[in-house]
């Protein structure tokens, strides 16, 4: 729930499903203090944020073509306080790279509610002491380190190498501080699971393979 509040609004944007309602009902029962609006088109979801207030959005990226991107986009620019929560279950596709990079928390499909619930009050209450000025500052800081366009060609490059080791990617890639806060944030979301906090470049790397880190 909202930790300021104690209660909480999410919009679910979804196609269409008897899922998606199952899923705001099973959130209702967990906390009756979760209110959940549905919508199943990205535009009429960023006129419903236009005009109420919501605490979180979790946007189901098989929403048609680029609109769940385009929605992420938005919600960024224009509402950067509210939580972005993405449900997603093909790490190579392209939308997946672009909405990792936008996201607070990724999701696992089939996304059930308990794990939605546990992400929706996880992320509550590390954006409430994110409000601190100075951890906020120091944060924001490290995210937006620019990526080196060298550092880039020189990963792709070591990528495109089947002989490359996973101790050579390793060390290319925890050259560049930049790449390294993203692919932490991405390890450590309920997408990927993992059992405790990845700390390290090469955990995430020997779990999953280069394929989805790169994408990252």
């Amino acid at each position: 729930m909202n930790v300021a509040t104690g209660h909480l609004r999410l919009l679910l944007v979804a196609p269409e499903s008897e899922t998606v309602q199952g899923l705001a009902r099973d959130l209702f029962l967990l906390d009756e203090h979760i209110e959940t609006t549905i919508r199943h088109q990205a535009s009429a979801a960023m006129e419903l944020v236009c005009v109420q207030n919501f605490d979180a959005v979790a946007i189901d990226l098989r929403l048609p073509g680029d609109s769940a991107a385009t929605l992420l986009t938005g919600l960024q620019n224009r509402f950067p306080r509210i939580i972005r929560l993405v449900i997603a279950d093909n790490p190579g596709d392209a939308i997946f790279a672009h909405a990792a990079h936008l996201a607070h928390c990724l999701l696992p499909r089939p996304c059930d509610s308990g794990t939605l619930f546990e992400a929706l009050l996880d992320t509550a209450a590390t954006t409430h002491r994110m409000r601190d000025p100075a951890l906020s500052a120091a944060v924001a800081g490290i995210l937006s380190l620019p990526e080196s366009p060298a550092m880039r060609r020189e990963l792709l490059g070591l990528l495109a190498d089947d002989e490359i080791s996973l101790e050579q990617l390793e060390d290319a890639v925890e050259r560049n501080p930049a790449i390294v806060a993203k692919l932490m944030q991405i390890a450590n979301s309920a997408y990927y699971g993992a059992r405790g906090t990845v700390a390290t470049v090469g955990k995430p790397s020997r779990c999953w393979g280069w394929t989805p880190c790169a994408a990252s």
